[in-house]
């Protein structure tokens, strides 16, 4: 089994130029890449960049996803990345565990 990444970059302020768009997609051949966002995922490997990287260089905002088996891990976790503010949703399990 594997899991699945999403790393979704915004551009909200000011569109990418035709070079910066270029450059983003040289980073993987899975990216979808517009003047207003890139879009990468993965089934079967990791992103090859730096997402703090590429969100500060070039981008405003970022959402990653990582759905892992449940399977594998009853305690997954979802992150959502804006600039300098995370937030961080848990499973109710992983929750409970915690109160206790």
């Amino acid at each position: 089994m594997s899991e699945y990444q999403y790393y979704e970059f915004q551009a909200i302020d000011k569109p990418l130029t035709e070079k910066e768009c270029s450059i983003v997609s040289n980073i993987s051949s899975r990216a979808i890449v517009s003047p207003s966002q890139a879009i990468f995922t993965y089934s079967y490997s990791d992103f090859r960049g730096d997402p703090e990287k590429l969100l500060l260089d070039h981008f405003d905002a970022m959402v990653y996803i990582d759905l892992t088996p449940i399977s594998r891990s009853p305690n997954y976790e979802h992150n959502i990345n804006l600039k300098n503010r995370s937030l961080s949703y848990a499973s109710k399990k992983q929750e409970e565990s915690q109160k206790r």
